[in-house]
Formats: C-alpha cells, structure tokens, sequence
C-alpha cells in the first residue's frame, strides 16, 4: 500500500507534464490557466469524497474514546456482510486489536520519548530507518526528479526533446513502480531489493557519464543520455524508490516509529534541498559544466549505498529479530504472565 504512493506520484507527474507540454505554444492566459487549474481536479474531487463516502477513522475515533464512532466506522468501511461468518470474525479481531494496541500506546506515550530513539538497541534501529530513507538522495532520485529536463538541455540535447523525452522517462518510471510492487511482493527481500536497485542504478548513472566523456557532443552520447536517463527513472521506482519507506518503518520499534519514521523523513528532505541546491554547480556552463559527466558522482554514491546496505542490512536480521524477542519476554515477566516465543518463519529485511 505504501508503495502506491510512488505510483500516483508517476500519474500525477505525466499528467502534469503532457499537460504543460501541449500549451506550450498557446498564445493566450490558458497557456497557464490551464495546467494550473488541473492541479486542483483530483483535490476537489478527493475533498467531495472523503466528506461524503470515507467515514472517520476508526483509530483517531478510538484514541479518542469514542468506542462507538470507531466501531461503526470500522465496520462501515470493511462492509461485512451479516451472513459472512468469517467476515464478522476478523472484524472481532481486527476491533478488538486496534482497541489493545491504542490503550498500549497510550501507555507508553507517558514513558517514552523522542530522546529514547537514541539510547540502547534502539540507536541501532534509528540509523538504519535515517540511512534507508538517505538513499533516495543517495541514488540521485531527487536530482533526476528536479532537474532532469536541464540536465539534458546542458548535456546537449534541444529544450522541447529534452521535456518530451523527461516525459517519457516519467511513463516508464511509472512501469518500473508496478514491476517493482511485484518484485518485492513475489521474488526479492527487502535487503536484496535495496541492493540490486543500488547496483543498477550506479550502472546507469556510469553510463552516460563514460559516453559522455568517450563520445562527448556525438549523437552515440545523447542516445546514451537518454537510454541511460530512462533506465534509471525505471530502476529507480522499481526498487529504492518503492521500498525505502516500507523497509524504514519495518526497521524501527512500534513504541518509537512515529518519532523515529517522522525525523527520518525530515532528514529525506534536508538531503533533497541539498542536492537541488548544489547540483546547479556541477551542471551549469558557466561553473563545472561537467554536463552528463555528473553521473560519476551519482554512481559513486549508489555503489556506496549497495555495499554499506549490504553490509548493515544482513547483520540487522539476527540483531532486530533477537531484540523483538526480547522484548516479549520482558513484557510478558512485567505483566507477570509467562511467554512463550516460537519464531515460525521470518522474512528477509
């Protein structure tokens, strides 16, 4: 489900762009008017029906006591119907989870702090939630997302190609989100599509910079320029893209991931404004100029972030798994309950 979001960003973004793209050479206000008045279609749309068909959420109506609301809006949005025993049966446990797992929460908001993610085996946990989400700045995906359509007009290729090729790099990042959402489903483990996104992406990257500097100003450069942009738009949403965020919040404690998960999107962002603000500087005629040649630095860091991935992720496994463990014991010896733990089967991070 969170890996969805990547691919209404896809949508969203070609809609925009072929919209932007068509009036262009319109000669009147609707040459912005209109791009601008579509940003507000699906909002006010959205708006209608949330207020009229989506009911409250069931959690927020719960954390607030109001155990009716909540119960009523959890079974208006899960439609049950009264003949569909197992239907009612999972919407008993899915309520009565809910309600258990809010009351524990509420528990620990009155221990537990913002510093805590910081102190013992939870330090562990927060630096690979920070080092998962920097690889999304690391892999270069906000460079190519803010300034892709530039970084092909300096490396040579016209201004309207430029867009209509951004364009279709978008499409076929758009592919790359669904194949992607099945990898990780179906065939990959979490550690192993970070790792081999990582590797491809540097592929890419290295590869129109050593056309770039092999083949510079040649027609064998801008075709490699824009093989190589659109396969790493698509490796990009199929692998780092879609799965920091899942693999981030998997990553951390449930007591701790709303504080960790929150400072750790922060800190996505600051590393996004830092690579707009610097990568100007490496690209502009009038300084650098080094062009595609900036890839260097991208593969560079993506083939860091495939080894350093690697390396922290496999010795994560045993270490996260053990300290979940742990803690079920030590709840159950608090409660005063004996505990039993049987590890059934445990997938890959």
């Amino acid at each position: 489900m969170v890996a969805l979001f990547s691919e209404w960003v896809c949508i969203g973004s070609i809609l925009g762009a072929v919209t932007t793209n068509e009036t262009q050479g319109w000669l009147s206000k609707a040459s912005w008017r209109v791009p601008l008045g579509i940003l507000f279609v699906v909002p006010v749309v959205l708006s209608a029906g949330i207020w009229w068909l989506v009911p409250e959420s069931p959690r927020w109506e719960v954390a607030r006591g109001r155990y009716q609301e909540g119960r009523r809006a959890l079974e208006r949005l899960r439609d049950v119907r009264p003949e569909d025993k197992e239907g009612l049966e999972r919407l008993e446990v899915e309520w009565v989870e809910m309600v258990r797992g809010i009351e524990e929460e509420k528990k620990l908001a009155k221990t537990v702090g913002p510093l805590d993610m910081f102190r013992g085996s939870d330090l562990r946990r927060t630096l690979l939630c920070f080092g998962v989400i920097a690889t999304q700045s690391g892999s270069g995906g906000w460079f190519y997302i803010t300034y892709s359509t530039y970084f092909m007009v300096v490396s040579g290729l016209p201004v309207d190609l430029s867009f209509e090729y951004m364009i279709m790099g978008t499409c076929i990042g758009l592919i790359g989100v669904n194949v992607g959402m099945y990898l990780m489903r179906y065939v990959m483990g979490r550690r192993t599509i970070m790792t081999t996104g990582a590797v491809i992406q540097g592929m890419f990257m290295l590869g129109m910079a050593i056309s770039a500097t092999t083949d510079a100003g040649t027609k064998r450069a801008r075709d490699s320029l824009i093989a190589c942009s659109a396969l790493f738009n698509f490796a990009f949403n199929a692998f780092v893209g879609i799965a920091s965020y899942p693999v981030a919040t998997e990553l951390v404690s449930t007591r701790l991931r709303s504080y960790t998960v929150g400072m750790a999107i922060s800190l996505g962002y600051l590393l996004a404004w830092l690579t707009s603000f610097c990568s100007p500087y490496f690209i502009n005629p009038e300084n650098l100029n080094w062009g595609a040649k900036y890839g260097y630095i991208w593969a560079g860091s993506n083939f860091c972030c495939a080894l350093v991935g690697a390396w922290k992720f496999k010795s994560a496994e045993t270490s996260i798994v053990s300290e979940a463990i742990k803690e079920v014991r030590l709840r159950g010896e608090v409660d005063g309950k004996a505990v039993r733990v049987e590890v059934v089967e445990h997938e890959k991070v």
